[in-house]
């Protein structure tokens, strides 16, 4: 994100601009994300940036067996998407599974 912005800035736009060019940057679950969201449902840079953030960016560092047994899928997660987030869950566990 960081160098999408830097790379907007020094172009000397924003907004719009900057929303292309983080699409364009989208790959895989990302960008399945980004695809399946409802039309109209962003209205800009910064709601975009908070969104995905928040889909995809945790500051938690580890997680506990118990967070990664409680798991579950979301309510219309398609099961590839589930899976991705278990799986990237289980690396950040603490404990390790054998």
């Amino acid at each position: 994100m960081t160098l999408t912005i830097e790379t907007c800035n020094n172009a000397g736009t924003y907004g719009d601009h900057l929303v292309k060019k983080f699409v364009r940057s989208l790959k895989e679950n990302a960008f399945n994300w980004y695809t399946d969201l409802e039309a109209n449902s962003i209205d800009n840079w910064e709601q975009l940036e908070q969104e995905f953030l928040n889909r995809f960016y945790s500051t938690r560092g580890t997680v506990s067996m118990i967070e990664l047994t409680n798991s579950h899928q979301w309510k219309e997660e398609p099961v590839i998407d589930y899976i991705n987030r278990w799986r990237n869950l289980n690396l950040s566990c603490k404990d390790r599974l054998s």
